[in-house]
């Protein structure tokens, strides 16, 4: 009976050593497949860099009796870093080539985000429609409340790899006084291969996020604007976590006061062209807000 028992003793220490010889690698490959999403964080929070994406993406936008689809290649070229010590964010898209375009389709698209006090978020916006017109924002919005940096987060290309998150603010504008928004994010982010870009290792992941947001103007308290969105992406990662594929399935629902006015269905594959770590183009920063400044006063 002893000796029955000790080599039971035996077969169980034997399998504990096993599960855990399993368990260490498989935390070795989890925390390999972490270090890339802790660098892509690294730099969406604290680092700078610059990228340029080429794009080819299908929308159907479906609404009461109405049905629109199109696709476009664009390029999108994005750098994030900062202006005189505070953070900074600046976006250009460019349509090279659309199919079924409207007359307020946009061809190109910029954007540009910046703290200029703690608790103040500007933005500016310069936009070409496919019509030829143009138009421009450039606006601040004051005293935002949790803080003006959690919400700059939220316009931050990758920013689901930033992990859950939910925002109650309420913020003013030279266009709205004052309004309230809910912003929620649920995201759940599963390791699934590994991948290559010009020769370089990549982590690949599944990321599904779930999106929903409330806006409710104070100045029109009947209108209650809420956005429900569902997105699952493939992202390939670089070491220094720079993004070298996103492909993208999103579907977005739009209800006015509880009523759906507005359903957009998107199916968008982003490669990376090129790059540069701790670089930020000021360059194109500046010019974008004095394109929007001036083409507002026009």
């Amino acid at each position: 009976m002893r000796r029955v028992f000790v080599v039971t003793v035996l077969a169980i220490i034997v399998l504990i050593i096993a599960i855990i010889i399993a368990v260490s690698r498989l935390g070795g490959q989890s925390s390999s497949s972490m270090n890339y999403i802790n660098d892509l964080r690294e730099l969406l929070i604290n680092g700078s860099f610059t990228a340029m994406y080429y794009e080819n993406a299908t929308y159907v936008t479906i609404g009461s009796n109405m049905r629109y689809e199109t696709n476009e290649h664009l390029i999108d070229y994005m750098s994030i870093g900062f202006i005189n010590g505070s953070r900074a964010f600046v976006r250009i898209i460019n349509v090279v080539n659309i199919t079924n375009p409207l007359y307020t389709t946009p061809i190109v698209q910029g954007f540009a985000y910046w703290i200029s006090a703690p608790e103040e978020l500007c933005m500016a916006n310069y936009i070409v429609m496919y019509s030829g017109r143009n138009g421009a924002i450039i606006d601040c919005l004051t005293q935002v409340k949790p803080n003006a940096s959690a919400l700059l987060l939220t316009y931050l290309p990758f920013n689901e790899f930033l992990g859950n998150y939910a925002l109650n603010m309420s913020y003013g504008s030279g266009y709205l006084n004052q309004y309230n928004e809910s912003y929620a994010e649920v995201i759940h982010i599963k390791y699934i291969n590994e991948s290559s870009w010009h020769g370089e290792t990549t982590y690949c992941y599944n990321v599904t996020t779930m999106t929903k947001t409330i806006m409710i103007n104070e100045l029109l308290p009947k209108a209650n604007y809420t956005t429900l969105e569902n997105t699952t992406e493939i992202i390939c990662l670089l070491p220094n976590g720079i993004a070298t594929t996103q492909v993208i399935h999103d579907t977005s629902i739009t209800l006015i006061n509880g009523n759906e006015m507005a359903k957009v269905i998107s199916v968008a594959d982003r490669q990376l062209m090129n790059y540069t770590l701790n670089y930020f183009n000021t360059t194109a920063f500046n010019e974008l807000i004095s394109m929007a400044k001036s083409q507002k006063s026009s």
